[in-house]
């Protein structure tokens, strides 16, 4: 068994930018991705990496946490002020939460 790094676009395999031809590919996205060729006996299998799809989604995630921390609602108590921050506290605490698992993703 060998094992290449490998880049997928458009369904096309390619590794050092040149094509391989009767390759299967084992995942379920269709946009461009890296991984690995492996070569087993007659056998080409294409793995892309899930690890950058799943660090850009955490992104997005801190990106909400983010904007929900930064929002306000009307209060109507007396003696209150006119608006309230929401609990940012637990956005904040969320959103280390989600660097920590970001930069811990290989």
């Amino acid at each position: 068994m060998k094992i290449f790094d490998a880049n997928c676009a458009s369904g096309i395999v390619l590794v050092d930018g040149l094509p391989v031809v009767g390759c299967s590919i084992l995942g379920e996205g269709i946009g461009p991705s890296t991984g690995y060729l492996v070569m087993a006996e007659d056998n080409l299998v294409y793995l892309p990496k899930t690890t950058p799809d799943v660090k850009t989604l955490i992104g997005l995630l801190e990106s909400l946490c983010d904007n929900i921390s930064s929002l306000t609602v009307n209060t109507i108590a007396l003696g209150s002020p006119t608006s309230t921050p929401l609990n940012s506290a637990a956005f904040v605490s969320l959103k280390a939460q989600l660097i920590a698992l970001k930069n811990t993703l290989k």
